[in-house]
């Protein structure tokens, strides 16, 4: 079986992001590549696509693609109990992230470079 793993973290001197298949961390930092990165933004490609085919990271941000009220349908990707889910910011439930829910997603950020996209609307 072969399965692509890839990393993604921010580049600490210029803040690009940066995807390697390889991650060194430790509790005082973290390298992607050549790169030293910041530790609290590496993340871990779920191994799925959102329904663009668009790669869906920890701590990306999704909205569901037919959603009536997209603010109540926005949540981000985690690793949570050995599997990704879908925590929703508004509270009102988490969903497990499997092929087909993430085909009916759309990345439209992450935590890291938008977090006013973590706020719900009251």
């Amino acid at each position: 079986m072969n399965r692509k793993i890839l990393f993604r973290g921010k580049r600490k001197d210029n803040g690009e992001w940066v995807i390697a298949n390889s991650v060194f961390a430790s509790e005082e930092f973290a390298r992607i590549d050549d790169y030293e990165v910041l530790r609290n933004t590496v993340g871990q490609w779920t191994g799925l696509c959102d329904i663009h085919d668009c790669p869906i990271f920890e701590d990306d941000i999704v909205v569901y693609a037919f959603a009536d009220v997209p603010d109540a349908e926005r949540g981000a990707v985690v690793f949570e109990d050995g599997e990704y889910k879908l925590k929703y910011f508004s509270g009102y439930m988490d969903d497990d992230l499997d092929s087909s829910m993430a085909k009916r997603q759309i990345v439209i950020g992450n935590i890291h470079d938008d977090p006013e996209m973590c706020e719900v609307e009251q």
